[in-house]
């Protein structure tokens, strides 16, 4: 179904469309000429009568699309003075009393409708956005679990397209130039050579593509690896939006540059540490990915019980939105961590004030500084941080994520900097909540980079850890006195950095 619940996916003609609509709008309009008929059947005044149209307005309001909601809005109100009002059967009123009577029915059905249409659209969209993220979840799993190589790749490419409704689609390798294609995976009705067409012009511009056709929208997301466009990820009648194809680019991007370093390596040492990579982000994921879907499934149960006059309703979907833009950051993390970690791109390393690091991580998280305070200090002392910056934004960022989580609604968070009182030319980042604490024992597993990581712990976590440790620093966890838990970043000051300079 499109995303207003109505028409088939991706398979409407314009002929389609508008023989779908007339035949929706004859029936709201019959059903208002039954309402009338039925009210001068009871002899109803005026006012039974506006009463009971009211109803058949919103009934429409309830079940159809705005325009034909609004059609039949007017439609009722032109039938309530043409039966009801003096002088009977025509479009005049002589009474001021019932101008002001048809003008409250208009607006109050043109209102209402309104209201009803929006709430009925943000429900749509909520169920929508929970199906996006089931989707990812579950190609997520596969990608992450699999070992069957590009055939396991185009296998879990299949399944998400045909779990979100394309009428076809897949993924296709590029060799030497993007007119080398090979057909990785492909659903639904065959290819043609006007897909090809697209798929080589993504190839050559790295760029998506979005074209509308007779299938509804043929959307093409280039697939980069290692800095080069590698694939196409092709979707015919997607309805998804950009953010969950870009998503699910993102998480075929890094299974593809997965399999091509595990096919290149040559050791198997550098094969054990990849598999041991691929555990250990699946086990991270597999955490942090449940945790948003299920409050989705909450939120989106929440909207579909609220009603149209609902103030709930609006902070609900905020709430679905807000989890779907940290799962996409997730994944984006994920892929950068991946990365690192083959060798592809190295950390770069450049002074970097703390204060200017706690701005961009509070602008970047508007959800946290909105919900709760944030209070920042740094010392007068304090070295800037010989870092790269934007590894060190995404150690802070999941840092505070992690206390939002842990510390109880309305409570600040503490950002502080300082020279690191055990290492000269070091420079502690703390990141503080009032949130239930570290056990001992848990204080005493998170002491180190390498040490197991605490119970609970999700990709935040495991991210932090892993950009820290490339960053030359660590991160550790330590209970807070008075209550709740301190998480230190321990990172190279500019200035040691310099001074070692030859």
């Amino acid at each position: 179904m499109i995303k207003s619940g109505i028409l088939e996916r991706g398979r409407s003609t314009r002929a389609d469309v508008v023989k779908f609509f007339a035949a929706r709008l004859g029936r709201s309009l019959l059903l208002v000429a039954l309402l009338s008929a039925s009210a001068m059947a009871l002899q109803l005044n005026p006012a039974g009568a506006g009463f009971v149209l009211l109803v058949g307005v919103l009934l429409v309001a309830s079940r159809q699309p705005l325009p034909i909601a609004t059609i039949t809005a007017i439609a009722a109100t032109l039938v309530y003075n043409f039966f009801f009002f003096p002088p009977k059967h025509t479009l005049v009123v002589d009474d001021p009393e019932n101008w002001i009577a048809l003008t409250t029915f208009l607006l109050t059905s043109l209102l209402a409708n309104r209201l009803l249409v929006r709430e009925r659209q943000q429900g749509e969209n909520a169920r929508a956005s929970r199906e996006e993220i089931e989707a990812l979840y579950e190609m997520s799993v596969s990608l992450l679990r699999g070992a069957g190589g590009n055939e396991e790749i185009g296998t879990a490419t299949s399944r998400y397209l045909q779990r979100i409704g394309a009428a076809s689609g897949g993924v296709i390798l590029f060799g030497a130039s993007p007119q080398q294609q090979q057909v990785l995976s492909w659903t639904g009705e065959p290819m043609t050579d006007e897909v090809e067409d697209i798929v080589a012009g993504v190839g050559r511009h790295g760029r998506t593509t979005d074209i509308p056709s007779p299938y509804g929208s043929d959307v093409c997301v280039p697939l980069t690896a290692s800095g080069r466009v590698r694939a196409a990820l092709i979707a015919r009648g997607a309805v998804q939006t950009r953010t969950a194809l870009d998503s699910a680019a993102n998480l075929l991007s890094f299974a593809i540059e997965r399999e091509r370093f595990m096919r290149e390596s040559a050791h198997v040492e550098a094969l054990g540490q990849a598999n041991e990579l691929k555990s250990s982000l699946l086990q991270a994921v597999s955490h942090d990915l449940k945790s948003p879907l299920t409050v989705l499934a909450v939120e989106s149960e929440a909207l579909e019980r609220a009603g149209p006059d609902s103030e709930g309703a609006r902070s609900h979907v905020r709430a679905i939105r807000d989890e779907v833009a940290r799962l996409h950051r997730r994944i984006d993390n994920l892929l950068s961590l991946a990365r690192f970690e083959a060798g592809i791109v190295s950390p770069r390393s450049e002074p970097t004030p703390a204060a200017d690091l706690f701005r961009s991580a509070r602008e970047a998280l508007p959800t946290i500084t909105d919900a709760r305070p944030i209070q920042t200090t740094v010392a007068d002392d304090t070295l800037d941080l010989f870092v790269d910056p934007s590894l060190a934004l995404e150690i802070v960022i999941n840092l505070i994520e992690n206390a939002d989580d842990a510390a109880p609604a309305g409570t600040a968070i503490e950002l502080r900097a300082m020279p690191s009182a055990e290492v000269p030319g070091r420079v502690w980042i703390e990141i503080g909540d009032r949130g239930a604490g570290l056990t001992a024992e848990q204080a005493k597993r998170v002491r180190t980079i390498q040490a197991p990581k605490i119970d609970g712990g999700g990709l935040g976590i495991e991210l932090a850890r892993t950009l820290a440790a490339l960053s030359g620093g660590s991160v550790e966890w330590f209970e807070r006195e008075g209550g709740g838990t301190i998480a230190r970043l321990d990172a190279p000051g500019a200035r040691m950095t310099t001074e070692a300079a030859p």
